[in-house]
């Protein structure tokens, strides 16, 4: 996904990606002032895929770190630079067969091997089902409110997820 990024949108130096069951409840504009909070190294800035350690399949399974992709902030020219296409290609044909999650995984296994380009958003971030469905584990947003909410679970056409249900209802009928 990200290279397709980077071929179609040459002209392009930053861009935000977010997966179709994603809403904004904050300005568009805090999320993207991210890009600034980033170092001269960070291509991208991602969220982990969960706070708790005893929950989620990567932090069960993988044998590397694991971050969300569904919310990506993407510096293409840095990319570009640091020649994306040409680390991610050759992973793919080396993990082939451990690759369950696609691009997401090839994403997490290349910044196992370079953490530094990487930028780490907190979990309000992408607020998902898993944040809240056992108690509260996203503190963050717990103190200042959840920036992205992420309908993972399919949480907002289910009964199992009030919160995430009258969300998406209430954008709906707008």
């Amino acid at each position: 996904m990200t290279s397709l990024f980077q071929t179609l949108l040459p002209e392009v130096e930053s861009v935000l990606y977010i997966d179709t069951d994603v809403l904004f409840v904050s300005p568009v504009e805090a999320v993207w002032h991210n890009f600034l909070m980033m170092n001269k190294t960070q291509l991208a800035a991602v969220t982990p895929e969960h706070q708790d350690s005893s929950a989620g399949w990567y932090n069960r399974f993988a044998k590397h770190p694991y971050y969300g992709k569904l919310v990506m902030l993407m510096q293409l020219a840095r990319m570009r630079t640091f020649g994306w296409e040409d680390h991610i290609v050759p992973l793919r044909q080396q993990y082939k067969q451990h690759i369950r999650w696609g691009d997401q995984d090839l994403i997490n296994i290349l910044f196992h091997f370079h953490p530094e380009l990487v930028y780490v958003l907190d979990c309000s971030y992408n607020f998902r089902p898993d944040h809240c469905m056992y108690g509260s584990v996203c503190k963050p947003a717990s103190k200042t409110g959840a920036k992205l909410i992420h309908a993972s679970r399919r949480a907002a056409f289910t009964d199992k997820f009030p919160p995430f249900q009258e969300v998406y209802n209430t954008i709906a009928m707008v």
